[in-house]
């Protein structure tokens, strides 16, 4: 037998396009195997998102194409502020431009606005290049004049250089600028903090002794106390919805267990209800079926199965 021939290694310029565009170029599986993206694979991924490639041949145009509209646009579209504090903003400009006064409108979700100033002749230089024979540079910026912490929302910040508009490919022209806590009740995160911990599982792998095979909603609560008395703080499952378990698998009949194809989002799945614990449960013919020796019989069947039988569990 021939062996399989290894594809083509990734040329060094299709890396670098790759990473310009913000496309990851291989990943680690389960077991820990590094897989590295092939040359086809890279070139679909790039012309799907823009990149004006179609071969290999086109790669180094393409990569002086994002490296010029990287540099026309004065700034990134997007920036986020943790906890309401902005990062620095750096500022791609022609030397020509770099002395001047900038000047900011910062149009907060709420509908105010608060008016920034930079003298640029003051602000750290980070870098110096020549694009297309334009001698260019990098600004860093500070946003401290903004009236820190910003409220939680989008924002948008307008810049002018000379009372021109400067170009930053974001929403309406702004630098938008999203505002969000690193926690979710708004406060910081203390870095003494320590971590919390949680299990997850499918409610359907969990057992019990007295369910009928498959875990329900008690045993679910029973699980969180557990969790909750050993220090846990979060419990997770898969959807609990409503699913097709009517059908048999290969009769034709309409059957779906998976929990992401639900027969509807707006109900639970009855199949996970703790039927003791209902009312009619206590009703004196449905007692004495669930007290008969074919009942008990048919418990134990389902909780000894190694797989669940759904269509039976739901009968």
């Amino acid at each position: 037998m021939t062996p399989a021939a290894s594809p083509p290694p990734v040329p060094r310029a299709l890396h670098r396009l790759a990473r310009a565009w913000g496309v990851q170029t291989a990943f680690y599986d389960c077991h820990g195997v590094r897989h590295h993206a092939s040359v086809d694979t890279l070139l679909a991924v790039l012309a799907a998102l823009g990149a004006p490639v179609s071969g290999l041949r086109d790669v180094d145009d393409a990569l002086a194409a994002r490296s010029a509209s990287r540099w026309a646009r004065a700034a990134e579209p997007v920036l986020v502020a943790w906890d309401g504090l902005p990062p620095a903003l750096e500022l791609r400009l022609p030397e020509r431009d770099a002395e001047g006064h900038l000047t900011g409108d910062l149009a907060l979700e709420s509908g105010d606005h608060r008016h920034l100033s930079w003298d640029l002749s003051s602000a750290p230089r980070l870098q110096s290049v020549d694009v297309d024979g334009t001698r260019r540079c990098v600004l860093r910026i500070g946003l401290l004049d903004a009236g820190l912490p910003l409220p939680a929302g989008y924002h948008a910040l307008r810049l002018s250089l000379g009372g021109r508009a400067l170009p930053c490919d974001g929403l309406d022209g702004a630098v938008t600028i999203i505002s969000t806590p690193t926690r979710v009740d708004g406060r910081p995160t203390p870095p003494e903090r320590q971590r919390d911990w949680g299990v997850f599982l499918p409610l359907y792998a969990l057992r019990s002794e007295r369910s009928l095979g498959v875990a329900d909603l008690t045993d679910l609560g029973e699980l969180v106390a557990f969790v909750g008395e050993r220090g846990g703080k979060a419990v997770a499952t898969l959807p609990l919805l409503a699913a097709f378990l009517d059908g048999q698998d290969g009769d034709g009949g309409l059957f779906e267990a998976s929990p992401y194809v639900p027969a509807s989002r707006l109900a639970w799945n009855d199949l996970y209800l703790d039927l003791a614990a209902e009312p009619e449960w206590r009703d004196p013919g449905v007692a004495a079926r669930a007290g008969a020796d074919a009942f008990a019989a048919e418990r134990a069947a389902l909780q000894r199965g190694d797989f669940h039988d759904y269509p039976r569990l739901a009968a």
